[in-house]
């Protein structure tokens, strides 16, 4: 007789899980989308597919070690990891996760037209305006303003003062407002305002000083003197010899004439401005 003898090999089970997916990266990032990739991880027998998460969401398992993930809102921050898997159903912990934040689409919408501009505080050379706050679809930066079509600068407040001005002269205002991204309102209404008028000038310029008299004949001499000054402005000066007026001067000297020989004279200046 003879023996046999039997011996059964049974295979062993896979129970050893793949390495931890590494380097989350996004890339392609639009408004509604971004792809994301990653290193491999290794396995004792190999790696079978990849699990993306969004914000502890699974988008599903692939073989690749990338993935577009799409259908998303603009301007938006979201939270990738990922994990491995193998054939025999064992996965690996998941990533570090990776914060992407989707794009924010252009601006592309201008504020509405800043109304109801108004002037305050009107003088002669100066006035403040002021007007109704514009809205947008993101934020008003700013306003610019507009004096007779010419720009006068920028404020980021409903109101602004204007130096500089003619009295009793008619100047036409308008606003615009603006964004971020440089979008521009149309100009508001042209608001037409004057200038006060200044106040009547009733100053008198000073006396005039240091009567000097030069170049003297038989006949005539010439007499010079200090400037007077004034509140507004000198315009002339008046002469009189011997009380009686002898004409007029537009600058600091006067040359009398037809004078009798050896003979002396009283004369004077005085000074007068525009206003009489």
């Amino acid at each position: 007789s003879s023996e046999t003898t039997e011996m059964c090999i049974t295979a062993g089970v896979d129970e050893t899980p793949p390495t931890v997916p590494t380097n989350l990266s996004a890339s392609g990032i639009t408004t509604t989308s971004f792809t994301l990739s990653w290193n491999a991880s290794t396995d004792n027998v190999g790696v079978d597919a990849y699990e993306v998460f969004i914000d502890g969401l699974s988008q599903g398992a692939q073989a690749g070690t990338s993935k577009l993930i799409s259908g998303l809102n603009p301007s938006t921050q979201y939270s990738a990891t990922v994990r491995a898997l193998d054939a025999a159903g064992n996965t690996s912990n998941e990533s570090n996760s990776l914060s992407v934040t989707t794009a924010t689409p252009p601006d592309t919408i201008a504020p509405t037209v800043p109304g109801n501009l108004t002037a305050s505080n009107v003088g002669e050379t100066s006035l403040d305006l002021s007007w109704a706050a514009s809205t947008d679809n993101v934020g008003v930066s700013g306003y610019e303003i507009f004096q007779d079509g010419n720009s006068l600068g920028t404020t980021a407040t409903t109101s602004y003062s204007v130096n500089s001005l003619s009295p009793e002269t008619t100047y036409g205002f308008s606003v615009r407002a603006y964004d971020a991204s440089s979008n521009y309102s149309a100009q508001s209404a042209v608001l037409s305002v004057t200038t006060l008028a200044p106040p009547p000038d009733t100053q008198a310029p000073t006396v005039p000083t240091n009567l000097n008299s030069s170049n003297v004949t038989d006949t005539s001499f010439l007499l010079s003197w200090s400037p007077a000054t004034d509140n507004v402005g000198v315009v002339g000066y008046n002469l009189y010899i011997g009380g009686q007026p002898r004409g007029t001067s537009s600058n600091t000297s006067f040359l009398f004439e037809g004078l009798s020989p050896s003979t002396t004279y009283s004369v004077q200046v005085s000074a007068y401005d525009a206003a009489g």
